[in-house]
């Protein structure tokens, strides 16, 4: 598979990971590492956590990418894995089934139904985003005219997964997959925090349909052509240096400076009550029955770790304290 053309192998090279403050103009990369630092737990990948019994789990915020630079997992971290009775991660997404093997490697998950009507993703898709979609489309196999017979939450779906991800497909895992893949190996149950098909469930609800747009719009905005070549540089340097917080406020200054203050802010409200909010209260009730007997490994992007309404908060709000464990590239705040 090949990304589109401004997102070629060589433009999907890290050679040096910093922080560049012409990657998030117009905001000050000062005051996005401020604001984020003064969230709730803004700062910080890898926490311990324990139960009120003395029961020791371990929480890992991870980064969905395959680039190596962010596979070399820190050696603590490894550790823990290799050490935890269950790697609990957002989904399994090993099949149990090849029906289910095959319905998802065919496409027949996220397809239209026949004579559907598909005009709304010209009038809910920013139709500079819907250009950019399009060439997603035809770069990764499936032609620019699947705009209209993917459903939109099959398009938001496509939209989460990083284009320059693309080219190490099949040979280099995400970092999830990593940790899925060490854990199985040392002998632990792999718990997926939401099922396989939650994520289309949710948004293949009628009252749903404007979230799938919302997440289509949100991240289709990040193919723009025009981005700082330095922007990917930037990302990973806030991840591994555990500046989440940081990030997360990037986000949201791009999205305000991409579609208007008020309506940038309301989007990423609105994505963030289904991805952050939601589904954290999900991930915290299902891995609950295994915390209290310990030797967990949590791993869930970094994103969720932050906020009041991060998982942190809310483990702490559950009754177990959560202490974080500084890894060798993080800042100390």
């Amino acid at each position: 598979m090949s990304a589109q053309d401004w997102f070629t192998y060589e433009a999907c090279q890290v050679d040096t990971v910093a922080l560049h403050d012409a990657a998030v103009a117009p905001a000050s990369l000062d005051a996005l590492i401020s604001d984020g630092a003064a969230l709730p737990n803004g700062v910080g990948n890898f926490w311990k956590i324990t139960s009120a019994d003395g029961k020791v789990s371990h929480l890992w915020g991870t980064n969905h990418s395959n680039d190596p630079k962010l596979l070399d997992l820190p050696q603590s971290v490894r550790d823990a894995i290799a050490a935890a009775r269950v790697v609990a991660l957002e989904t399994d997404f090993v099949f149990r089934s090849r029906t289910k093997m095959e319905q998802v490697q065919s496409g027949l998950d996220i397809l239209r139904e026949p004579g559907e009507e598909a005009s709304e993703v010209y009038t809910e898709i920013d139709l500079r985003i819907l250009a950019w979609l399009k060439a997603r489309l035809d770069g990764i196999g499936w032609g620019a005219d699947a705009v209209e017979w993917i459903t939109p939450t099959g398009l938001a779906e496509i939209m989460l997964n990083d284009p320059c991800s693309d080219f190490a497909t099949g040979t280099y895992p995400t970092q999830d997959s990593l940790i899925q893949t060490l854990g199985a190996i040392a002998g632990a149950k792999i718990l997926g925090l939401e099922t396989q098909d939650a994520f289309l469930e949710h948004l293949n609800k009628t009252e749903n349909r404007g979230l799938a747009f919302d997440l289509i719009n949100l991240y289709g905005a990040t193919l723009n052509p025009a981005a700082p070549d330095t922007a990917r540089a930037t990302s990973y340097a806030l991840y591994l240096q555990g500046r989440n917080g940081a990030a997360m406020m990037w986000e949201r200054n791009a999205a305000q400076a991409f579609f208007g203050h008020n309506a940038g802010a309301s989007l990423i409200d609105r994505v963030d009550a289904y991805l952050l909010v939601e589904r954290n209260r999900q991930f915290l009730e299902a891995a609950l029955p295994e915390l209290k007997h310990g030797g967990v490994f949590i791993a869930i992007g970094s994103w969720h770790l932050p906020a009041k309404t991060g998982m942190v908060e809310g483990l702490r709000a559950a009754g177990f304290t959560v202490d974080r464990i500084p890894t060798p590239n993080e800042v100390a705040q």
